[in-house]
């Protein structure tokens, strides 16, 4: 369901921002605004939403000022921005995917085109219409919490299926256990290192159990942990 998606606008023109409101409200989404930088970040750190649209020129703060400011903090690391902005020139586009948007609209644009991007861009990221995720040799089914292996599977505990999730949305890029820590437990939760690390074991053992190699979960030393990208890890000969 796309109403259980929430945007976050954050543009200073009231027109535009509430036009894109009732826009992507029209096609299921909950949306929220902002019309500066400051703002933004106050309500992403009181609500995460699942994509932000974000302008450029904004007052107080500018967009790019909060795209690094997001992906400066792990717990925010992760929400996909789509930059929508009137700088049209090429050097803007290529420093905002610098920055760490993941799309970017010029202005004027097609509102069709926009909530079409929209909604790729969360079937991208958070599996919109999806029930198994596919890693290389890797599924995850999503509505049963399990792995599935060649003829078999193994079925995991919720906190085991959020940490793996974590990593497969994001397949070669390396976690550290802060990160995983924070978005599977939240920020305000007191754990150790250990805690990761003991998860990370059983769930290389289910992988294991299910005829494929413990090692598509790599430990990266004194960081963190990543899923590997490889299409071609099998369960290895004892």
């Amino acid at each position: 369901m796309l109403s259980e998606y929430s945007i976050l606008i954050v543009e200073d023109d009231p027109d535009l921002s509430e036009l894109l409101r009732l826009r992507l409200e029209q096609a299921g989404f909950n949306c929220l605004v902002a019309e500066d930088g400051p703002a933004a970040l106050r309500l992403v750190r009181q609500s995460p939403p699942a994509l932000i649209l974000l302008d450029l020129m904004l007052p107080h703060m500018s967009g790019l000022d909060v795209l690094h400011t997001l992906h400066d903090r792990p717990e925010t690391a992760e929400i996909p921005v789509i930059i929508v902005t009137a700088k049209a020139a090429e050097e803007d586009k290529v420093l905002g995917f610098q920055r760490g948007a993941v799309d970017y609209v010029t202005k004027p644009f097609s509102l069709r085109e926009l909530v079409a991007r929209v909604e790729n861009v969360l079937r991208l990221t958070h599996r919109i219409g999806q029930s198994v995720v596919t890693v290389g040799p890797l599924k995850l089914d999503l509505n049963r919490y399990r792995i599935l292996g060649a003829g078999a599977h193994a079925d995991l505990t919720a906190t085991e299926f959020k940490l793996l999730l974590t990593m497969a949305r994001r397949p070669g890029r390396v976690y550290t256990r802060d990160e995983l820590l924070n978005r599977v437990w939240g920020s305000g939760i007191v754990l150790t290192d250990r805690t990761i690390d003991v998860h990370m074991r059983r769930i290389r053992e289910k992988i294991e159990s299910c005829g494929l190699s413990p090692r598509l979960i790599t430990t990266v030393r004194g960081v963190g942990y990543k899923l590997a990208e490889t299409q071609g890890i099998g369960r290895q000969p004892d």
